[in-house]
């Protein structure tokens, strides 16, 4: 099943073609428009090769809700997410994107999240600031570990658990293996790993918020 990257596109996107440009080269193939878009930004953005859909992105679908139910406002537990992810595979499988609001971390971390377990994730516009800044350079992450393994991610060899210590583990198998663990505690934990993508991991311990993504 084919895989697309998504990007939730604002008004402020089109006042140069490079804005464009550069969320092309991201590797998203796809915009979400959600507003009034002119005929004028509708042709910019099919001349540079974008498809276009004309609706709200799955902001508040049950799947994004638990997301952020677990990981913003601990209500739920990291096994009660992990549960429902697995019941709602065939979910899985639509447009996702994270929640809007948050602090950037969290915002990173669901999108980790979502961009390993949804067929066709959704960026949120909120993580690429107006000037180019680190935030595109941890989405370009991102974005490059889902394009060079996207044999892997349409075959959908999916398995989420949670580990003893209470880490949230997404395995994606077959020709190779993409393991990741997620820290949604409000705590410290102890972890030892050599990633590809990291964020909030210190000396042996992945802090809250952490993510540990490695492909082998």
């Amino acid at each position: 099943m084919e895989t697309k990257i998504w990007y939730q596109v604002k008004p402020a996107d089109f006042d140069t073609e490079q804005r464009l440009s550069e969320i092309k080269d991201l590797g998203v193939e796809g915009l979400y428009v959600d507003w009034e878009i002119s005929q004028n930004q509708q042709a910019k953005a099919k001349k540079m090769g974008f498809e276009l859909v004309y609706t709200d992105p799955a902001l508040n679908c049950n799947i994004t809700k638990a997301i952020k139910k677990h990981m913003i406002d601990h209500q739920m537990s990291a096994q009660e997410l992990v549960t429902l992810l697995n019941q709602e595979k065939d979910g899985l499988k639509n447009n996702l994107t994270s929640i809007l609001g948050q602090d950037l971390q969290s915002l990173y971390q669901e999108l980790a999240l979502i961009i390993l377990v949804a067929q066709n994730p959704v960026i949120p516009n909120e993580l690429l600031a107006d000037d180019h800044s680190q935030d595109w350079d941890k989405v370009a992450a991102l974005l490059e570990l889902k394009a060079k393994n996207k044999d892997l991610f349409a075959d959908r060899n999916l398995k989420i658990t949670v580990t003893e210590n209470g880490l949230i583990e997404v395995i994606l198998s077959g020709n190779k293996t993409i393991t990741a663990y997620f820290n949604t505690s409000l705590d410290a934990l102890g972890f030892n790993s050599q990633a590809d993508v990291i964020q909030n991991y210190l000396v042996g311990q992945l802090l809250p918020k952490g993510i540990v993504i490695k492909v082998e």
